[in-house]
């Protein structure tokens, strides 16, 4: 596993209680991590279906590869599950703040950041995404306006 993903990981407003060993999480991963860049990521995302056991840390990781390989709705999903438990991973609710705002959900998309930053006032990440998803908000497109333009 590369130290970002492990740092991800490890980065979390609290904690949680699961089944599974450390040694166990670890050797999940691990092979999900190997299946994926070897080029089976539908084999690790299948893998990571079978062997969560609800463990944030492998149904993070499972997200996270929904979420590339396009399967939005599944991805939000259990980011939203992740999210909604005691101590949330932070980096479940920076994800699922971007899939919100990529939705055009830019409430969601805040209230996923404003529970970051109401715990890390200083997280960077959380703030630049913050402001960017204001920025989401204030934006206005008008659409006859963009007609018009295209038929000049």
């Amino acid at each position: 596993m590369s130290n970002q993903t492990s740092n991800v990981l490890d980065t979390m407003i609290g904690g949680g209680t699961s089944t599974l060993s450390d040694d166990q999480v670890k050797s999940i991963l691990s092979t999900a991590h190997t299946m994926d860049s070897d080029g089976d990521r539908n084999g690790a995302v299948h893998y990571l279906r079978e062997e969560h056991n609800n463990h944030p840390e492998i149904l993070f990781r499972l997200a996270y590869l929904l979420d590339i390989a396009g399967e939005e709705d599944e991805a939000v999903d259990i980011y939203t599950d992740l999210v909604e438990r005691d101590r949330p991973h932070i980096n479940s609710l920076l994800n699922l703040a971007v899939l919100h705002e990529d939705r055009g959900d830019i409430t969601s998309a805040e209230k996923c950041l404003r529970q970051i930053l109401d715990t890390e006032p200083n997280h960077k990440r959380a703030q630049l995404f913050m402001k960017d998803v204001q920025s989401s908000r204030d934006m206005y497109y008008d659409e006859e306006h963009a007609r018009d333009l295209a038929k000049r």
